[in-house]
């Protein structure tokens, strides 16, 4: 896909994701994390931002490093929603896969890590990510994550079968 073809992909991704409506997500995500309105908006776009990411560039592996994590596990729980946003806005299955998981440690790794594939595409799209919010400056995260988002070609997911 041609960069300018990639560019309108994520614009229209991204316009149908910060479209969807977390409202009742963002209520409860302030309120067990004890957020003012503002901060629970913040997170949100930049929950909003990772995932159009994620779904605009299905080849990609990247890293979550933010406590923007919490918010995702928060609408992870609210199923028939996050069902309904990975269906109906990106199409396929937006697995939510943590660091310490075995299926983490069978991602291929053939180029940047998800933190240095996240970073450098936030920055393309986005701009410079927000320390306040993004663990960006730390170097001894400097390949942490809290959990992985890529496609299914590159995990490999346990079968119902195996124990």
């Amino acid at each position: 896909m041609g960069t300018e073809q990639a560019v309108h992909s994520l614009n229209e991704t991204m316009a149908r994701v910060m479209a969807f409506n977390l409202s009742d997500v963002k209520q409860s995500y302030a309120k067990r994390y004890g957020l003012t309105a503002e901060q629970a908006n913040l997170h949100e776009r930049e929950l909003k931002r990772f995932l159009a990411l994620c779904a605009a560039n299905p080849e990609a592996c990247y890293g979550m490093f933010s406590d923007v994590d919490n918010l995702w596990h928060e609408f992870i729980c609210h199923t028939p929603k996050y069902q309904a946003f990975c269906a109906d806005i990106v199409g396929r299955f937006l697995h939510h896969i943590p660091t310490s998981s075995d299926a983490a440690k069978t991602i291929e790794s053939d180029g940047p890590t998800p933190r240095q594939q996240t970073i450098a595409d936030y920055k393309k799209y986005f701009g410079a990510m927000d320390p306040s919010l993004w663990r960006i400056n730390d170097p001894l995260l400097a390949d942490d994550c809290c959990s992985i988002c890529t496609s299914d070609k590159k995990i490999s997911l346990p079968s119902a079968t195996s124990n």
